[in-house]
């Protein structure tokens, strides 16, 4: 059985990467009966191996009333899973005493949908946290939410933080945790200038991506950046490429690299350099998209635009790493017309990969599926691609 999952980060204060929110395309009873009757005991602690997914952080994990009652819980390790539990959970014996169970195993409980009327809730007896959804909630409950959790010593997570305005305030209340797109957005001052060290990189975008690549061009540009060449030569003596002979010079490098590569490669050094001050989980997303917008666009016959659809990916968050508006950023770049529409909302072949990409990235099922009847593709290999993408982002992330 495919499981489709997405998953969303889960910062601290400092937008270092606590935990990932995991969301499934059904109901884990649904995937529970099938896994239970026609699976061995071996399969079924294989689906709930999420390691892949959070990568040595928490994973935040929703269960219902009856997946508690079943024990469903206990097959996710209890060091590395926060267990949510619906806030509006009737608050039975029964359902108490399972979460009394899972923290003495070991697990972290968070209280779901959290509101002011919660307060006096049974089940704040046994949890950690509880998840204060941002868009449902009026500032100032917001706010005496997380004091009125701090008496009690439950950390309060600030659900669905979309603006920096949102996640700065969040932070002086005192919440320990957010999850959101905010971490995504530029913050756009109308009268800042992009940084030099990114208008270089920009710069180098702009030359590689020209109709005729000019070797010598990139390499006076690389070469004037002690960096870049340093970068540039310790990846191509790297065991990504596992060459038997050493590579000493820029111009050596490019030429064993080709026009294509070239692009690839100083895009991921661009977009990697561009967001040294940016959370590591935008470059993460970045690489991701790329590679799963180049591999989207492969199962739906578009083999031929494979390097750009590439680039429109790995782009996507470039007003965040700049903190510009997308439409500025892509003026300074000549990237193809297909590559800005998408960017930009417009409609195409290219738009509708790039919201695939999205789809799935954000739990969307139900636009998912109708996204892969657009683009004629199998819909059952899109979680293996998105399950690729992330390790291949997370390995080039780590050659970088």
């Amino acid at each position: 059985m495919e499981v489709f999952v997405a998953r969303q980060p889960v910062f601290d204060k400092g937008k270092g990467v606590y935990g990932y929110q995991l969301s499934f395309r059904s109901k884990f009873e649904a995937y529970y009966q099938a896994l239970e009757s026609d699976t061995s005991d071996a399969d079924l602690m294989a689906f709930v191996n999420f390691g892949e997914l959070t990568v040595g952080k928490k994973g935040f994990v929703s269960f219902s009333r009856d997946l508690l009652l079943l024990e469903f819980p206990i097959l996710f390790p209890n060091d590395a899973t926060v267990a949510l539990i619906p806030g509006e959970m009737d608050s039975d014996e029964d359902a108490l005493a399972r979460c009394r169970d899972l923290r003495d195993y070991g697990y972290t409980l968070a209280i779901n949908d959290f509101r002011s009327e919660l307060l006096a809730s049974p089940f704040l007896e046994v949890a950690d946290m509880a998840v204060v959804d941002f868009t449902r909630t009026p500032v100032e409950e917001r706010r005496v939410i997380c004091e009125k959790l701090a008496d009690r010593r439950i950390e309060s997570v600030a659900g669905k933080v979309e603006t920096a305005e949102d996640f700065q305030q969040a932070v002086s209340w005192g919440y320990s945790y957010f999850q959101g797109e905010f971490f995504a957005k530029p913050v756009v001052r109308p009268d800042q200038e992009i940084a030099a060290n990114k208008l270089t990189y920009l710069q180098l975008l702009r030359e590689v991506n020209r109709a005729v690549l000019s070797y010598d061009e990139v390499a006076s540009l690389v070469e004037q950046d002690v960096a870049l060449t340093y970068k540039l030569l310790r990846f191509m003596n790297s065991a990504w490429f596992g060459l038997k002979f050493e590579v000493k010079s820029v111009q050596h490098a490019l030429v064993l690299l080709g026009p294509k590569e070239i692009k690839r490669w100083v895009s991921l050094v661009a977009v990697r350099s561009t967001g040294d001050d940016k959370p590591e989980e935008l470059l993460i997303r970045s690489l991701t998209r790329a590679k799963a917008a180049e591999q989207v666009g492969m199962l739906a016959s578009m083999e031929k635009h494979a390097s750009e659809l590439f680039l429109m990916g790995m782009f996507s968050v470039m007003d965040a790493l700049t903190d510009k508006p997308m439409v500025e950023v892509l003026e300074k770049l000549p990237l193809s017309e297909d590559i800005k529409t998408a960017l930009l909302g417009g409609t195409g072949t290219f738009r509708d990969v790039y919201e695939t990409v999205l789809y799935y990235e954000r739990g969307d099922w139900d636009h998912l599926s109708a996204a892969a009847v657009t683009l004629q593709l199998d819909e059952q290999r899109v979680p293996e691609v998105f399950r690729s993408s992330l390790k291949w982002a997370t390995d080039a992330l780590g050659e970088m």
